[in-house]
């Protein structure tokens, strides 16, 4: 049997998208990068064999195992709607993005997933020669010339990858939220077997598995919410969490278990780790990659992919 392809994983958080991609390229992650306490708490212990690589922005990439495929969400702050709006651009958080353009420059994998928040398609980005308006055309008061999306495009382009890109809701796979997601995968032209990979089933019946009935009292406790929720427990094949715990002073808080379980995440997978506190565990889901939709968006840029080099 062949070795199974290597994943190095940047701006890791509780792994959402690190598991996906195991998933669906049969890979080993053999390392991860985070600095956030919760994580990294998370990481090691759901990845004991990955050495964290700490802060991006402080690593030699020449002295850094190589892997076939570098996976990573940068950061978000300045891109999401929810925040600053500033942008990809110098100075920003989602400029991280550089230090994983970096990565890949130097270690050139076969594969290259990226994934961030819808707002990446309308959000402002700068680079050194596409955020000319007189080198894409007239600019329209008011938008922005270069896009986020646009820039990671741009960018793998000129490091001679070629990319797929597509939006998935969460709500596609049958999770009670919208919660859509860009993601980007990108290849080199040499891309042994990517016809055996894009091979995986059509979106959504190889995602959106039907299972046995579960209870049957979400619509008694969760409303007019109950038919959704009812979904994501066949899809995940466990009952959903109580919604809210009793807090500080008798006063209600989310149930860090029920956010898990809004993520996708295996049951335990954030909250069993030892040393996890609640509000890192709420962090962790809230910033995290849903791995059943990030795997429909892999699977079908994969059939993407395939059709192009058949």
């Amino acid at each position: 049997m062949s070795e199974p392809l290597r994943l190095g994983s940047l701006f890791s958080g509780f792994g959402g998208l690190d598991l996906a991609i195991e998933s669906v390229f049969g890979a080993r992650t053999v390392w991860v990068s985070d600095i956030d306490k919760g994580a990294c708490k998370v990481l090691a212990h759901r990845f004991p064999h990955a050495p964290n690589l700490g802060d991006i922005t402080k690593v030699d990439w020449s002295t850094v195992e190589p892997v076939d495929i570098i996976a990573g969400g940068s950061p978000c702050q300045d891109i999401s709607s929810a925040g600053r709006m500033a942008g990809m651009r110098e100075g920003t958080r989602s400029n991280l993005w550089v230090e994983m353009r970096d990565a890949i420059a130097t270690i050139r994998p076969r594969y290259v997933v990226w994934e961030n928040v819808s707002a990446a398609r309308s959000t402002t980005a700068a680079s050194a020669m596409e955020s000319d308006p007189r080198l894409l055309g007239e600019a329209v008061p008011g938008r922005p010339v270069l896009r986020a999306l646009g820039r990671v495009l741009g960018d793998l382009a000129g490091l001679g990858l070629s990319a797929e890109w597509i939006s998935v809701r969460a709500s596609d796979i049958d999770a009670p939220h919208s919660r859509k997601r860009v993601f980007v995968l990108a290849a080199h032209p040499d891309r042994e077997g990517l016809q055996e990979r894009g091979n995986q089933g059509e979106f959504p019946a190889a995602v959106v598995e039907t299972r046995a009935a579960i209870g049957g009292g979400a619509g008694l406790r969760f409303g007019r919410f109950g038919e959704a929720v009812s979904r994501w427990e066949r899809h995940l094949g466990r009952v959903a969490p109580e919604p809210m715990n009793v807090g500080p002073g008798g006063r209600p808080k989310l149930n860090p278990l029920f956010a898990e379980w809004m993520m996708g995440a295996g049951a335990g997978w954030i909250c069993d780790v030892p040393g996890v506190t609640d509000n890192e565990a709420l962090k962790m889901a809230g910033n995290g990659v849903i791995q059943q939709q990030a795997e429909a968006a892999l699977r079908l840029m994969l059939q993407r992919m395939a059709r192009v080099a058949a």
